[in-house]
C-alpha cells in the first residue's frame, strides 16, 4: 500500500484526495491547508490528519 498526503484542499486537492481514498492501493493519510474550513472539512470527510502547513505534513514522514 502506498501512503499519500494532499498539499491543499481546493479543487485539485479534493480530486486528489477522493482519487486516492478510493484506490485499493492507495492510503489517504493527511491533507494540509491554510483554509480552516478546509482542514475541517477533509478531517470529517476522510478521518485523517490535517495540517495548516505543509512543513507540517512533509515531517509527519519522517
Amino acid at each position: 500500500m502506498i501512503r499519500f498526503g494532499v498539499i491543499g484542499y481546493g479543487i485539485m486537492g479534493k480530486l486528489y484526495s477522493r482519487i486516492i481514498a478510493e484506490s485499493p492501493r492507495t492510503e489517504l493519510i493527511c491533507v494540509a491547508s491554510k483554509s480552516e474550513g478546509s482542514r475541517n472539512a477533509a478531517e470529517e470527510k476522510y478521518n485523517i490528519l490535517v495540517y495548516d502547513r505543509s512543513e507540517s505534513l512533509v515531517i509527519s514522514f519522517h
